[in-house]
């Protein structure tokens, strides 16, 4: 979208929308006194410590600091531009948003943002096509060689538009010069590599089979690339690094193909690699997911809870498998997700069980799949002895944490009493050791929000000033009489008050929301966010501010005396007498005597 919506519609979504509406379709939220909590989406982290306000229409994340409102959050999220997130949450509310085109006059920065995405999006598409059609050239030959090897059909190569990136070092290079696609735009998007000396660039692919990693929307946001060199030096699997279009925490591989059949079926496979979706989709399976070498985070289990809440995980059966599993159970959890767990044969991997065995033997086992507790269980039971109380304990210690993540109470104490029986100790005191861990929890979660609230050890004063201001915009011009944005301390406060005396609005249409969204620079909006979210509220609030100003007042006089002694004494060493009298009678002015 390259339009520009009217400021009446904005306004018209953003007093209507509910960000914890908007942002629980997303992220598992849950009720934290006024606000919600849950994990953060835009960081790894097992303690939730993203925090959204009702009240105030905000978020903020207390561990990476990200913070804003509705439209941000989704800009953020799925990475669309502003005209973008505004239309996907008028449409959610039923506001039809028209946009207006622009002129060859300048565009907004968000405009010229998705321009520029498109303009990757269509260069990643034309590398896709040639990488296809290269595979079927002289040059490879091996690649197909290896693709019939690995019993991947030519439908199957179509319709995941494998390619092949030859040997060569300037292979799309050459081909993008022919096209006159700046080589700065293909080094942005990963697919070549600029040369230590700074003076050229080379393919990052090289004799490789080549994957498309396509996203919802069915842009192709990045490529992987599978190594058939046999060169024990070269990685087995490169993917495109991250860029402005391609973010891994938040694709996951054949998606855009297998949606709307996990959503028919109900629930969703997820393998760990290309060739294991591709042979699991050729006999059958349609509704398969594929992480190819990068854990599952919430942003995938976010995306996974929109179509089904039922995942089977079926790695591979070697113990980097098992991790990979326990990893990505923990997550999916968190969101509420059901999770079962296929085990797998020894050294076995999903591509080769299914092409030695075949659809109904596979099928059978999903079928027969253990919720992932008992998968876990069954497979530490297996490791130790019994006998032994403290492998029974070292056991028990690392399940205890995964049932404590278990809402559900019937669920839980299901589980608690087969794995009571399995480990031979008794119920209570199983259900004793889970019910410490959930204390241990809770603590955790409320020291680790506090701690990071408290963080900020900015002037007071200045702090609530600003905080007072926001969230009753109608102060602003009694505030703006008063204060100086010079006489702030704090460099990020000083940038958010000049921000707030400049605006050019009027305070009836201000409030905490449309303030943070108008903001333009990023560390000013995530610290006042952080501000908004703080739990401090005021008996008096005219009071408090009426001290705010006071305070900051007289801190700010109280410097000026401070320099002017300083240059008083400056004058007195350099002999500057008249200069002396003149800052002697200013000091003594400004101290009233």
């Amino acid at each position: 979208m390259t339009g520009f919506v009217s400021n009446s519609i904005v306004e018209q979504i953003r007093s209507t929308s509910d960000i914890v509406e908007v942002i629980e379709e997303h992220v598992p939220l849950k009720k934290s006194g006024k606000n919600f909590v849950g994990l953060c989406p835009f960081h790894s982290e097992k303690t939730p410590s993203f925090s959204v306000s009702s009240e105030k229409q905000i978020y903020h994340c207390f561990g990476c600091g990200e913070g804003g409102n509705v439209f941000s959050f989704l800009m953020k999220f799925s990475n669309v531009s502003f005209p973008e997130a505004v239309t996907k949450i008028g449409k959610r509310y039923g506001i039809t948003v028209p946009t207006e085109v622009h002129g060859s006059r300048g565009k907004s920065l968000y405009s010229s943002q998705a321009d520029k995405k498109e303009k990757y999006f269509s260069v990643n598409r034309l590398a896709a096509q040639y990488f296809h059609q290269n595979l079927f050239k002289g040059c490879g030959k091996p690649a197909q060689d290896y693709l019939h090897k690995r019993n991947i059909s030519s439908d199957s190569v179509k319709k995941f538009q494998v390619g092949y990136s030859s040997k060569s070092w300037d292979f799309l290079l050459t081909h993008f010069r022919k096209k006159n696609v700046a080589f700065k735009d293909l080094e942005k998007i990963g697919l070549v590599i600029s040369k230590g000396s700074g003076t050229g660039y080379y393919d990052r692919f090289r004799d490789r089979i080549i994957f498309p990693i396509i996203g919802l929307d069915s842009k192709i946001r990045g490529f992987g690339g599978r190594d058939i060199s046999h060169n024990e030096k070269t990685p087995k699997y490169i993917n495109s690094p991250e860029s402005v279009i391609y973010n891994k925490s938040e694709i996951l591989f054949g998606f855009n193909i297998a949606k709307e059949s996990i959503r028919k079926k109900g629930f969703v496979v997820i393998v760990e690699g290309y060739f294991d979706l591709i042979s699991l989709y050729q006999h059958g399976f349609e509704n398969v997911l594929a992480t190819c070498g990068t854990a599952l985070t919430t942003r995938h289990a976010g995306l996974i809870k929109r179509y089904t809440n039922n995942v089977v995980l079926l790695f591979d059966s070697d113990e980097a498998g098992y991790k990979a599993a326990a990893r990505g159970f923990e997550i999916l959890l968190e969101y509420g997700l059901n999770v079962k767990a296929v085990d797998l044969p020894k050294n076995m991997d999903p591509d080769t069980f299914i092409n030695r065995f075949g659809l109904a033997q596979l099928s059978e086992k999903i079928d027969k799949s253990e919720l992932f507790i008992e998968y876990l269980a069954n497979k530490i039971v297996g490791k130790v002895d019994l006998n032994s109380l403290e492998e029974k304990l070292r056991g028990l210690s690392t399940i205890i944490p995964y049932l404590a993540k278990i809402k559900n109470s019937i669920e839980l104490s299901e589980y608690i009493r087969k794995i009571s029986e399995l480990f031979q100790v008794s119920q209570q005191s199983l259900q004793d050791q889970v019910k410490k861990k959930l204390e241990t929890k809770k603590t955790t979660i409320d020291s680790n929000v506090e701690v990071k609230t408290k963080k900020k050890v900015s002037d007071w004063s200045e702090r609530n000033l600003v905080r007072l201001t926001i969230l009753h915009p109608e102060n602003i011009e009694k505030v703006k009489r008063k204060i100086d944005s010079d006489h702030f301390s704090d460099g990020i406060l000083k940038e958010a008050i000049e921000f707030i005396f400049d605006m050019n609005i009027p305070t009836e249409e201000l409030s905490p929301q449309k303030i943070v969204e108008l903001i333009p620079i990023e560390e000013v909006r995530k610290n006042i966010t952080e501000l908004l979210m703080e739990t401090i509220e005021f008996d008096n609030p005219d009071k408090v501010l009426e001290d705010c100003i006071q305070s900051i007042l007289k801190k700010a006089k109280q410097k000026d005396v401070e320099n002017l002694i300083k240059q008083r004494i400056e004058a007195v060493n350099s002999k500057k007498v008249v200069e002396f009298q003149k800052l002697d009678k200013d000091l003594k002015d400004l101290q009233g005597v």
